[in-house]
């Protein structure tokens, strides 16, 4: 007697395509941005603390503060790239950008270039990404959207001439908006008959 195997042919699967996992979107961090908040982080209560109990925090802060450098070297794009654009000034001048929340205040220092004659200046600040409600109409001495006059150069009253190492400050009214807190980005872009000379950033402290 014989008997006779039978198989059946077997079909394989179909091979379902492997998807790449979706990457999760990142917050762009700027150097300048990273930088402000190192500079608020300093000139908070944690860094003048005293004794056994203000180490640990500070250590806290200072573990933070490497890993947002580390990040803003390696995830400078994502969801919102248009935050990854530096500070920027044109050849041979450098300005820097301060804002504190508390005193509702804007700082612009000339720290070295030629000196600006602010009577042809235009300043545009947003905060975080929107524009301020009213501009400083650079210079002046009273104006809506602002507490009392500005200090340096962007006083009305005095020496138009904004020369390096010339500190230029505005204070925010609060019937301007959006309003100055903590934490808010801020940029500032600085015009002179229309061409740019810098484009500000800072995190407000």
């Amino acid at each position: 007697m014989y008997y006779v195997a039978a198989f059946s042919p077997v079909v394989p699967a179909a091979v379902q395509p492997v998807r790449p996992p979706t990457p999760t979107p990142c917050l762009a961090i700027t150097f300048e941005e990273t930088l402000a908040r190192l500079r608020c982080s300093s000139s908070g209560s944690i860094m003048h603390r005293r004794g056994p109990r203000g180490v640990s925090p500070l250590v806290g802060t200072v573990l933070f503060l490497g890993i947002t450098v580390l990040l803003a070297g390696t995830l400078a794009i994502g969801v919102a790239p248009h935050l990854a654009s530096p500070s920027t000034a044109t050849p041979g001048q450098a300005l820097e950008l301060e804002a504190d929340a508390d005193r509702d205040e804007l700082v612009f220092d000339l720290v070295a270039g030629n000196a600006i004659d602010v009577r042809e200046l235009e300043v545009h600040v947003t905060i975080d990404d929107e524009p301020l409600e009213f501009q400083p109409p650079v210079p002046f001495v009273g104006a809506h959207g602002f507490r009392g006059a500005p200090d340096g150069p962007f006083n009305g009253a005095t020496d138009p001439q904004w020369r390096p190492g010339e500190r230029a400050a505005v204070r925010l009214a609060g019937t301007n908006a959006p309003a100055l807190e903590e934490g808010s980005v801020v940029r500032a872009h600085l015009t002179v008959d229309g061409q740019t000379i810098a484009r500000l950033v800072t995190v407000a402290c």
